[in-house]
Order: structure tokens, then C-alpha cells, then sequence
């Protein structure tokens, strides 16, 4: 028997709602089929409970600004010339997000709002968790080589379709202010690209609202730079996986470390290497041992071209 078909609706919707991650949800209710039906059923209503546990680290409410700057800014087609209206439109939406005039959010937010937001924070939530794993996994350039299965109900990595051994981490398994310092960081990523887009930033350079922008950045922190460096590196990292997925590339082996053995002699110690393993043994040692850069696999994907 099905044991969520003896709990009440809203204990339900509760449980949705404390769920931080979109493939947690996918994975409930491919093993429940009493958990999909109410997934199914309740939709918009989880939806507005789950933006708000998610939101509930938004001490400021800076989170919930950045965001619904990024739903409202103007598409911009980048074929064409950006229009009156697209330019008008990008200043009104700064304007707002200057002043903190978009509204907290609310259960009580249209469905079409909610839509949005929780598309916009579910996406974000999936690379963050990407972004997690790759951190915290032994041998980080190793695991920049991979891209993430977005579409993938179990979160996994892969390197030219084959699987690889990288950790999945979960962003609900963080502490609150680490999930809150990495969610403002990629929010606040994604409003800035948005600002600086080559079409639309010549539009801003000079005028009162590349000064809001600027003043934006005065008010960060020291760690809030930091983070959004982080970002800012990893979807580095992300271009140089497509890049290195592309072109003859290795995946390296995980390294494994050398044992030591440690005699004392006369009062000093040496250190006694055990036969080394040959270096077949470790995959590609070159160029990523410590360090994942782009540029090595983009000038190498050109010179093939």
C-alpha cells in the first residue's frame, strides 16, 4: 500500500513544500503513485508553499528584487536592433528594482507569476547543486569536465554520454547561510548578465541607470563578490565542458594518493615513496590536475576547426 494515500492533503502539500529540489520531487513521485496524483491535482498550490520555504532565507528581500527583476526585464532578440519600447521597458524594470518596488512575494501572487518564479528558481536550484558538486568532490578539475543531466530525474554527470563518478550534492542538505549566500549569488549573476548584455548595456553605459548598477555593486560585500565569482567562474567551467566534450579529450581516472612510508632515522624523518603507478594509471595529467580552463579547450575546439 501506498503510504502517502493515508495522509491528509495538506500534510502532503507540507511535504512538497520542505522539498528544496526539483529531482527530489521527480524522484517522490515516480516511486508514489498517490504522491503524483496530488502532485498532479495541487500544483499551483505546492508551487506557492515551496517559493515561500525557499524564499524563507530572503532575510532582506534582496532575493526576491534580483528575481523578479530577471522574470520582468524585456526579452531581447539578438538578430535585431534593440527597440524604444525593449529600452523603456529596461529602464522602467530598473527603476522598480532600484527602489524595491517589485512586491514581496506572496501566496496570494497571480499563477502566472508563481509559474515563472518557480521555473526561474528550480532551474537555478539544478545548477547550484551542480555547482555543489563539483566543489566538494576530491578532485574538482577533474569533475569540471562533466556537464549535468538537467533533464535527469537522478542527478548525474556525464563526460561524451558516459556516466562519471561525481557526488551529487543536495542544496536543502546546506546550511541556511550558505543556501542563502549561493542563491543571492546566482540570482544576482543572472540580473547582471541580463544589464550587461552586449545589446543592452550601450543603451545603460553613461546614463543615470549605469549608476544604479554601480551603486549596486558598492553596497556588496567582500564575500558577496567572492561568491558571485564563483558563479561566474563555474559557468566558465560549464562553456569548457561543451568545449572539451567536443574534441578529442580525455576524462581523466580519479587520482589516487601515493602512500608513504615514514621512517625516523638519526632524528629525522624520510619519507619513502612507494613505486609510483604508471602515469596510464591516471588518466590525462595535463592541462587540468588543479586547475579547469576554459580557454585550453575553446583554443583547442578553434584549432580543430
Amino acid at each position: 500500500m501506498d503510504f502517502f494515500s493515508k495522509m491528509p492533503s495538506l500534510v502532503l502539500t507540507h511535504i512538497f513544500a520542505q522539498i528544496q529540489s526539483e529531482r527530489d520531487i521527480l524522484q517522490l513521485i515516480r516511486a508514489s503513485p498517490e504522491a503524483l496524483r496530488h502532485y498532479v491535482q495541487y500544483r499551483p498550490s505546492i508551487m506557492r508553499h515551496r517559493i515561500a520555504e525557499i524564499l524563507s532565507i530572503d532575510c532582506d528581500g534582496s532575493i526576491i528584487q534580483d528575481a523578479q527583476a530577471v522574470i520582468h526585464f524585456p526579452p531581447i532578440d539578438t538578430n535585431s536592433p534593440v527597440s524604444t519600447t525593449s529600452i523603456l521597458a529596461i529602464t522602467r524594470c530598473l527603476d522598480t528594482w532600484k527602489d524595491g518596488r517589485f512586491p514581496e512575494y506572496s501566496r496570494q501572487y497571480d499563477a502566472q507569476n508563481i509559474s515563472r518564479l518557480y521555473r526561474f528558481f528550480s532551474r537555478l536550484i539544478t545548477f547550484i547543486e551542480d555547482y555543489l558538486a563539483k566543489s566538494l568532490d576530491p578532485s574538482p578539475a577533474r569533475a569540471c569536465m562533466a556537464l549535468p543531466e538537467i533533464l535527469s530525474i537522478v542527478p548525474r554527470m556525464h563526460f561524451k554520454g558516459r556516466d562519471v563518478d561525481v557526488e551529487p550534492a543536495a542544496f536543502g542538505a546546506m546550511r541556511e547561510p550558505e543556501r542563502r549566500c549561493l542563491l543571492q549569488a546566482f540570482v544576482r549573476y543572472e540580473l547582471l548578465c541580463k544589464v550587461y548584455h552586449p545589446k543592452v548595456w550601450p543603451y545603460l553605459e553613461g546614463t543615470t541607470y549605469a549608476d544604479i548598477v554601480t551603486s549596486s555593486h558598492e553596497r556588496m560585500s567582500l564575500k558577496a563578490y567572492e561568491a558571485l565569482y564563483c558563479v561566474h567562474e563555474y559557468l566558465k567551467s560549464l562553456y569548457g565542458a561543451v568545449f572539451a566534450q567536443c574534441q578529442d579529450s580525455w576524462f581523466p581516472d580519479r587520482p589516487t594518493c601515493s602512500e608513504f612510508n615514514v621512517a625516523a632515522v638519526n632524528q629525522t624523518v624520510e619519507v619513502e615513496p612507494e613505486t609510483l603507478a604508471s602515469c596510464k594509471n591516471y588518466g590525462l595529467l595535463f592541462p587540468d590536475n588543479v586547475y579547469f580552463d576554459m580557454q585550453q579547450y575553446s583554443c583547442g575546439l578553434m584549432n580543430g576547426m
